[in-house]
């Protein structure tokens, strides 16, 4: 659920506080991108005549505007408690005859944020969850993200654009093996009992055909960008923002680049693998992400490379892990 609000009220209302709502100019953007991505469910074609495939993005049913109040039975979760409360009250909403709409998207249940998980330790198995996840699921997850953007970035030129540890979820599957199809080519990762989704693309582009939907993130990140001392997803922002300066609506690939690295050093950092043998190929692997992923200019071309490796290593000493990921050529 997303709170909107009209510019002309913004505009008129600027004395108020607008934290957390979006305008609807910027949702609209939002809208379309997170329906293009959930038709990558299906197979989809190029203009070239080459399939696509992945299933790690929402799954959307529909999307609705709804006016006036959301029911108190909406609750959210707060990260830094346990118990579930209600949304606190805007002041924004406690002027009389100021519009009150909220955009609702309904989706395929994605999981739990990998932020979560990290937090709480969670272990995701057949049997529910406990504690801790394992190196293998987090190589396994940082082989989906990858995938994933690919053929994302591949088809329509996809740039997340904000892909922190809170817009990648993570929920527990049956299926043995993750497939992605990356120009009529199917990519195949061992799940280990997890599946991930990746989620929020409000500061994300994308090209459909000619005509491209993005998000002017200038005057967002400028003070992020000027920080002196940035954290890990502060120098990704850093990152994208020199690489991008006011070009937004322009592709720029190597956003995906800055964010995937971002996101292995996040996984390598926690406790799950901080506390792994540090000969295990898992380990080894994902090392070989984040010292491999900066050579190359889009994910389509590390992918390829990557899986290449992997089928000429009979180990986890190349690009990919042998006992992780596997290609195979898909009919076309």
């Amino acid at each position: 659920i997303i709170k909107v609000v009209q510019k002309a009220t913004l505009n008129k209302l600027n004395v108020l506080s607008f934290n957390g709502f979006e305008q609807y100019s910027d949702v609209y953007q939002e809208i379309v991108i997170t329906k293009v991505l959930s038709d990558l469910h299906n197979l989809t074609c190029d203009a070239h005549g080459y399939e696509y495939q992945t299933h790690c993005f929402p799954k959307i049913y529909s999307t609705k505007i709804v006016h006036g109040e959301i029911p108190n039975y909406f609750l959210i979760r707060k990260y830094d408690e346990n118990e579930m409360k209600a949304k606190p009250v805007e002041r924004f909403e406690e002027l009389h005859g100021v519009p009150r709409e909220h955009l609702a998207i309904l989706m395929k249940y994605c999981g739990d944020s990998l932020w979560q998980l990290f937090k709480h330790r969670y272990r995701i198995t057949s049997s529910g969850a406990t504690v801790g996840l394992t190196p293998c699921q987090l190589l396994g997850i940082c082989y989906q993200v990858t995938l994933a953007l690919a053929v994302a970035e591949c088809v329509y030129q996809f740039e997340h654009r904000d892909l922190h540890v809170c817009n990648v979820l993570v929920k527990k599957t049956k299926k043995e093996t993750i497939t992605f199809v990356i120009r009529s080519v199917s990519y195949n990762v061992k799940s280990f009992g997890v599946k991930v989704c990746l989620i929020d693309a409000t500061f994300s582009r994308i090209c459909l055909g000619d005509k491209v939907y993005f998000t002017d993130l200038t005057n967002r990140l400028k003070a992020t960008a000027s920080t002196p001392n940035p954290d890990a997803q502060e120098e990704a922002y850093k990152l994208m923002y020199n690489k991008v300066v006011d070009k937004w609506r322009d592709w720029f690939p190597e956003t995906n680049i800055y964010w995937c690295k971002y996101f292995y050093n996040e996984v390598y950092n926690s406790e799950a693998f901080r506390s792994a043998d540090p000969n295990h190929t898992t380990r080894k692997g994902l090392q070989n992400l984040i010292d491999t992923i900066s050579d190359h200019r889009t994910l389509r071309d590390f992918v390829e490379t990557m899986f290449r490796k992997s089928t000429t290593n009979s180990g986890g000493g190349g690009g990919g892990n042998a006992s992780t990921t596997s290609v195979q050529k898909h009919s076309h």
